[in-house]
């Protein structure tokens, strides 16, 4: 069930619900780039083409680097997001966070959620 939140939050709440979306937005951008990368490295494998390998791998490692960078600040502002709707930072994922914040970020969230999962599943 749903928690209704009001609007009315602190700036700084507000600051972080954004953080975190752009956060996950790059989060799907780097997925998206690692499959079609993925996809180049099929490609050149089929050519023979390999130094074509060496660069896409090399951007892959770059990617992930990247990737692991978005989620560990993902988990600093899930943190103090925890801490600031007076929650267990350990118990907090991003399922339970939907039902604390305002609808607008709750429909963001799902979203970019739902992408990752299938994103990652690919």
């Amino acid at each position: 069930m749903k928690i209704q939140q009001p609007e009315i939050m602190p700036p700084r709440q507000h600051q972080m619900l954004n953080d975190l979306s752009r956060n996950l937005n790059c989060a799907v951008k780097a997925y998206r780039r690692l499959l079609k990368l993925a996809s180049e490295i099929q490609k050149a494998l089929l050519s023979d083409k390999i130094e074509q390998i060496f660069l896409v791998a090399s951007e892959q490692a770059k990617l992930a680097r990247k990737l692991q960078a978005h989620e560990e600040a993902r988990i600093v502002l899930i943190e103090k997001l925890a801490t600031s709707f007076a929650q267990p930072s350990e118990a907090l994922n991003l399922s339970q966070l939907i039902a604390l914040v305002p609808e607008r970020y709750a429909t963001n969230y799902a979203i970019l959620r739902n992408e990752l999962h299938s994103l990652i599943s690919k």
